[in-house]
């Protein structure tokens, strides 16, 4: 029997030729999947979520400007994005507007920079860049 079997089964879609005895086995099974999956899938989250260093990977100038930036289309990110360090492996970056958005930001209650990575999750570059520091 297939998961989208299962899937109607789930959804109370009743199939021919199935005992009961089976659907439930088949059911208790894919539910207790679901359940490990999940508590699998929430782990990597909170592992991700507990370390939100900046990594300098660009990936948030490179997805929309901040208050200050100013998107350029030529490259599709920002145009005070510039390249800090270059390897092989991978390239950091920083932002060239950095020390003046500090200075307009010292005041505030929740500034531009030092709050963490935004996106630790799904950034591949992130994880590039991670895995050659750690």
């Amino acid at each position: 029997m297939n998961r989208g079997m299962i899937t109607l089964m789930c959804l109370g879609l009743s199939i021919g030729r199935v005992s009961d005895s089976l659907t439930e086995r088949l059911l208790g099974e894919y539910i207790q999947e679901g359940r490990v999956v999940l508590r699998n899938t929430s782990k990597k989250v909170a592992a991700a979520f507990s370390d939100r260093k900046c990594y300098q990977c660009g990936c948030c100038c490179k997805e929309m400007p901040c208050l200050y930036g100013n998107w350029d289309e030529a490259t599709q990110q920002c145009l005070y994005l510039e390249v800090a360090e270059e390897f092989s492996q991978y390239s950091t970056y920083r932002c060239s507007q950095y020390d003046t958005i500090v200075r307009q930001e010292s005041t505030k209650k929740y500034p531009m920079f030092g709050g963490g990575c935004g996106r630790p999750l799904l950034n591949p570059d992130r994880d590039k860049i991670k895995q050659y520091k750690l």
